[in-house]
């Protein structure tokens, strides 16, 4: 039977050969890439080329696969307390083993160990924000414990796509906004001071958030904002889709009515700006707290002559405002490809 060694190194000249650390190291980076970040830290022990390949990977994704591999394997028989401590160890190890940028970093926050409570979470995000990440994102599970994010998170000016679920968002006074950012997912997120995403902005999708209305200057006649998704937030400013001509995307959801039930705008007037829209998302509790206008029971002033996908969630054709919204956008638009009721 042939030896682990022989399968690993291939016999030239009288001279062993390690062929997998000869690889080129874009090569080893693609392999890198498809591994847990704690397999691919376990590279390191192969060779010297491999361990500095993964010492300047840019790429540290610890998710829920190898948080629950490293907590139920490794840690199953301490204590929760303890857990937390040998977690948080773990993974500054990990930081410690690496010498080049971060620039895509993924952290999930278990339901019963906050780890981002304990110091060690600072100097994690201490890094990566020094080290010109671009892609974050910050998953904490952890629902009674949000994470704050820390004041010099702001300064990541090389951003471009940020996830946050379950946190709390408190912009410096003076903050301009992110240089590069173009793609944002916020859920259950909490904001408290006036903000700006960028004006690089393209998606922006925001579920369950708080203090949504912070974010108004956002929306202003040079946004690119090409998607939009809110979904069960406190509030819905409809000032907003006066200056989002290129949006292609739109989805609006509620999971009630408001407390007042006031209507505040007509469907005519909310897609009245939005010509390039191609694909529309709307709910039951939404076509609600609309005002039924007069365009309402015929079409829209403005025909939707790129919309091809309507998708209309929890609709009760019986009600007679809702269904008059549906036949007017129905008719409203050329082409409809795709019309689903739920």
């Amino acid at each position: 039977m042939a030896s682990d060694a022989k399968t690993r190194q291939f016999e030239y000249g009288g001279a062993a050969v390690d062929r997998i650390s000869s690889l080129p190291t874009s090569l080893m980076d693609s392999i890198l890439e498809r591994l847990l970040t704690d397999d691919a830290a376990r590279t390191s022990v192969i060779s010297k080329t491999w361990r500095d390949v993964w010492r300047m990977h840019p790429r540290i994704h610890l998710d829920e696969n190898l948080i629950s591999e490293l907590v139920f394997e490794k840690f199953s028989e301490l204590d929760e307390h303890t857990q937390l401590l040998e977690l948080s160890r773990t993974i500054t190890d990990i930081f410690s083993a690496h010498r080049g940028p971060v620039l895509d970093f993924l952290l999930f926050i278990p339901e019963n160990l906050p780890i981002h409570q304990t110091l060690d979470m600072a100097i994690w995000i201490r890094n990566i924000s020094d080290s010109g990440v671009r892609k974050l994102k910050l998953l904490n599970e952890s629902l009674f414990n949000p994470f704050i994010v820390p004041s010099y998170f702001f300064s990541c000016s090389q951003l471009t796509h940020l996830t946050l679920v379950n946190c709390e968002l408190n912009p410096p006074f003076g903050f301009g906004g992110f240089c590069n950012l173009i793609s944002v997912e916020l859920k259950y997120v909490a904001i408290y001071a006036d903000m700006s995403l960028g004006t690089q902005l393209k998606e922006l999708d925001m579920e369950i958030c708080t203090g949504i209305e912070h974010l108004g200057c956002q929306f202003n006649c040079e946004n690119k904002v090409t998607s939009l998704r809110i979904v069960d937030c406190e509030v819905i400013y409809y000032q907003w889709f006066e200056c989002i001509q290129k949006l292609q995307v739109l989805e609006l959801g509620m999971n009630e009515l408001p407390s007042t039930g006031k209507q505040v705008i007509t469907l005519d007037k909310l897609v009245h700006n939005m010509p390039r829209l191609g694909s529309l998302f709307l709910d039951g509790f939404f076509l609600k707290i609309l005002k039924p206008g007069a365009a309402t029971f015929m079409r829209l002033s403005r025909t939707m002559e790129n919309l091809k996908y309507l998708y209309l969630h929890c609709i009760e054709l019986y009600e007679l405002d809702q269904s008059q919204h549906v036949l007017c956008l129905v008719r409203s638009s050329l082409i409809c490809n795709f019309l689903k009721s739920i």
